[in-house]
């Protein structure tokens, strides 16, 4: 390959102007990369329609309505699973018995007609919330107030702003208790949703619990498997004996608990004398064995 050939493809790659746009802040709000670019892309198409829903396919296919080329996984890349899960995330399916979430958290609404043509809008209220609270920026004066310096956008929000960001994100409002969460590996859309369902009090108790139990090896699984347990809503009481130390949730999940040894620690000490001996005999063996546990010559 000579040198202009390689250059000749950095440029091509630099100047591709079907790339797909990615932002990493808005993963805060769809909780996946994958799912952030979907949102992006159907964003686009529904603002270039005139902001009214319109119609892809998922892959290329026969229908009368393809193009060649204008079908989700070959504009994305992605493969079918990939693009299922990534737009469940975010996605409410009409007519489906079961979506993971509800229709008013659902950022992109979709449907599949009776001509086998899927259709997709946008929950525009609902997203220009979240992405209000997200991108959340108030334009000042060109210069700052200690040096003088100018400065085109400044993120400083005034009390005001601060207090309608609490207002529109519920983990504004709670940001120890997020910072406590994400250490359980629990994304921002994980927490909101976690919040809509449970008082913080009621999630305050159920850490403290995990706190007790440091031999849990899912602690994220194990806390909401509590919470479902002992809040079937917000209105149920945070008591003393919603949960205690832990120990009520064993049966939750019972392969987390060591395993009782089949044998007496008299007879534990034999078998594993017997295991040593074993060993020995075996290494002993393979030192005598030509080609074996020797270092080849040079």
């Amino acid at each position: 390959m000579t040198e202009n050939l390689k250059l000749d493809i950095l440029g091509i790659i630099a100047d591709d102007i079907t790339l797909v746009p990615y932002r990493p802040k808005l993963n805060k709000i769809t909780g996946s990369v994958l799912s952030t670019v979907i949102l992006q892309q159907v964003l686009y198409w529904w603002k270039k329609g005139g902001r009214k829903k319109f119609y892809k396919f998922k892959d290329k296919c026969d229908h009368a309505l393809y193009s060649e080329g204008d079908s989700w996984l070959e504009e994305l890349g992605f493969t079918r699973d990939e693009f299922d899960t990534a737009i469940k995330r975010i996605g409410f399916k009409m007519g489906k018995t079961e979506n993971k979430i509800k229709k008013e958290e659902a950022f992109i609404i979709y449907y599949k007609d009776a001509q086998g043509v899927t259709w997709y809008d946008i929950n525009a209220e609902y997203l220009a919330e979240k992405l209000t609270s997200l991108f959340l920026v108030k334009r000042e004066s060109l210069f700052t107030k200690k040096s003088g310096n100018p400065s085109l956008l400044l993120n400083t929000e005034t009390n005001t702003e601060k207090e309608l960001a609490k207002e529109v994100n519920p983990l504004a409002k709670n940001e120890s208790l997020k910072k406590e969460l994400e250490e359980l590996n629990f994304s921002d859309l994980e927490i909101e949703r976690l919040l809509k369902a449970y008082t913080p009090e009621q999630i305050r108790n159920k850490l403290k619990v995990l706190d007790n139990r440091r031999d849990i090896r899912v602690p994220k699984m194990y806390l909401m498997k509590m919470l479902k347990t002992d809040y079937p809503s917000k209105n149920t009481p945070v008591t003393s004996g919603n949960g205690g130390n832990g120990d009520n949730y064993d049966d939750l999940y019972p392969r987390w608990k060591p395993k009782k040894d089949i044998y007496t620690p008299e007879e534990r000490k034999k078998v594993n004398a017997k295991i040593a001996e074993m060993a020995r005999i075996s290494l002993e063996g393979l030192r005598g064995y030509p080609g074996r546990c020797q270092v080849a010559s040079s």
